[in-house]
């Protein structure tokens, strides 16, 4: 409890994501902080909260802080809450400030005093500062530009989707294996192979074809589940393999009714069917998208599919996917890693304006 109110406030605030944070962190801040209540935020929503509540009449607040926080869903609310308080940005996103951290960040300058209605955004590497009108800015504070087109959004031809997440792929992904009567051979261990599939990453498609373990059956595009007696007898030989790695299997932060044998999520199982594209979530310098079989399994990046009745094929997706245009866009909403790599959404993807001839 913050007693007193101060002109000036400044500071580096810690950046814990979500994930990161001890349950009775994460109980703190959704408890006690509005901009905290919804989502996966960051530790970092609270400390800026609590700054602007403890700022006199004319009081200036001056953070630096990750550069997400102008993107990420989960810092929505976040943005709300100091849009009528920011009166300055210093955009860093292409400045390596902390030499072994890969966050890109900015400084926000938030005043306590009547809302002006704009914002001086400082293109800190260009030299440059730009006044921005706050009207203009969207759920996203995508600074530097939105795609205010007319044409169809990606996400309309195509299915955008996070790729499975077994949460522990040692155990899931086999690089080094043999092949040999119906079994697939590693190490001291034979894996029925009617469990197994090609597995799908960009690295994977590009230098090797990797395997991995699929323990479920889909039926109809539905997922059905093996109970652990049922896995036991059909797959003795799996199981055993498995074993060795039993005890980090049942310690990963598995979602409820996860089985210790199955994938850590339940993202993307009954979706992995199916022609698809698959790439990075961090894009350097042009995009690369690599064709996946129909069986196979993506287990890291994005894939896309085809919708149902979609005027454009994947082959228009790749073409969509690898051009200038695309990349721009990326520079432009993606949240930077380094200089030349930005990490994007499946919301960004879908949000891409396609615009075709007869548009």
């Amino acid at each position: 409890k913050i007693e007193h109110k101060f002109d000036y406030i400044i500071g580096n605030p810690p950046y814990i994501t979500y994930h990161d944070m001890k349950e009775d962190q994460k109980e703190l801040l959704k408890k006690n902080y509005k901009t905290c209540k919804k989502g996966r935020s960051d530790y970092c929503y609270a400390f800026i909260e609590a700054s602007i509540n403890a700022l006199a009449v004319k009081g200036k607040m001056i953070y630096l802080v990750p550069y997400s926080i102008m993107t990420n869903k989960f810092a929505e609310e976040l943005r709300k809450f100091i849009r009528p308080y920011m009166t300055q940005i210093y955009d860093y996103r292409t400045i390596k400030i902390f030499p072994d951290a890969t966050t890109s960040s900015v400084i926000l300058v938030c005043e306590n005093e009547k809302d002006r209605g704009t914002i001086l955004y400082h293109l800190v590497a260009k030299e440059k500062i730009l006044e921005i009108p706050k009207e203009r800015l969207g759920k996203k504070w995508i600074i530097l530009g939105n795609q205010n087109i007319s044409g169809k959004r990606f996400g309309e031809y195509f299915e955008v989707k996070n790729s499975v997440a077994t949460l522990y792929n040692k155990a899931f992904v086999l690089k080094e294996y043999e092949y040999k009567d119906q079994e697939y051979i590693v190490g001291d261990y034979r894996i029925e192979d009617v469990l197994v599939r090609d597995a799908a990453s960009t690295k994977s498609l590009k230098k090797r074809r990797d395997k991995i373990i699929f323990p479920y059956q889909i039926v109809e595009g539905k997922r059905v589940d093996y109970t652990e007696k049922e896995f036991i007898k059909k797959f003795p030989k799996a199981t055993e393999y498995f074993k060795q790695f039993k005890e980090a299997l049942r310690n990963r932060k598995a979602d409820e009714n996860t089985k210790w044998f199955q994938y850590g999520r339940s993202q993307a199982i009954t979706k992995v069917e199916g022609e698809k594209i698959i790439i990075p979530m961090v894009i350097t310098k042009k995009v690369h998208a690599y064709r996946a079989g129909r069986e196979a399994i993506p287990y890291a990046g994005y894939f896309i599919k085809c919708k149902a009745g979609s005027e454009l094929t994947l082959e228009d997706a790749k073409s969509v996917l690898e051009s200038r245009n695309f990349y721009e866009y990326v520079e432009i909403c993606g949240t930077p890693t380094t200089p030349t790599s930005y990490r994007i959404s499946v919301d960004d993807i879908k949000d891409y304006m396609i615009i075709r001839d007869e548009d």
